[in-house]
Order: structure tokens, then C-alpha cells, then sequence
């Protein structure tokens, strides 16, 4: 992941960064206690976990990701690259994720940001 363009108006209120997953892979679970994000597939396909829900997207398609919605993605067979918007701008030294760690030894989930 990294940043499109990081000068300009439009680098003061939004973050623009390309991402790719490669084939086949997975990115883990995480949610966003402020920012809104919005997906949009270049290339490939991807399965993305909401909450509980599977959508899948392709090429073109644009998800909107509202502040405390659990997301996670799998690439297909082709990978996927995409661009991902965020709103307000992430601060990328305390960026507004949290993520779903692996149930603990007591049997717990555990969140961290």
C-alpha cells in the first residue's frame, strides 16, 4: 500500500493509496473508529467479509465502508488491485485501525489499534 499523491487540497481532506493483493491472499480483519473508506476494484477480484456478510467485487465495482464495519478480503485466483479513499485523511503515525487478533489462550478474541 502507499500513497498516490501526497501534495495538493485534496491530500489535506482525503488519503489515496493503490493496494494489491496477490493471489489467492488474504487480508486480516480490521475496522476504522472514524474514517470512511471507499474501494474501488481496478483490477482482478476479491471477496470482502463485512461484518458476516461475503460480497464479491470486480473490476469497476466501488464498496463504501462506513466507520466500525469489520472488513477483511480474499483475493481470487488473479489477485486484485484497487485504489482505497479515506475520509478524513489517515495519519499514518496513529492511523485509525483496529484489528481482530487471533483467539487468545483463554479462548478470547482480542482488539487492539
Amino acid at each position: 500500500m502507499f500513497p498516490l499523491n501526497n501534495t495538493g487540497k485534496a491530500a489535506k481532506l482525503a488519503s489515496i493509496m493503490k493496494v494489491r493483493i496477490d493471489a489467492n491472499k488474504e487480508v486480516p480483519a480490521i475496522y476504522h473508529n472514524k474514517t470512511h473508506e471507499f474501494i474501488y476494484i481496478l483490477t482482478g477480484s476479491v471477496t470482502a467479509k463485512l461484518n458476516n456478510d461475503n460480497i464479491f467485487l470486480e473490476s469497476g465495482d466501488l464498496l463504501y465502508l462506513p466507520p466500525k464495519i469489520w472488513h477483511s478480503f480474499h483475493a481470487s485466483k488473479l489477485g486484485v488491485s484497487a485504489l482505497s479513499i479515506y475520509l478524513p485523511k489517515i495519519n499514518m503515525k496513529k492511523p485509525d485501525i483496529v484489528f481482530k487478533k487471533i483467539i487468545n489462550s483463554k479462548g478470547r478474541h482480542n482488539e487492539t489499534t
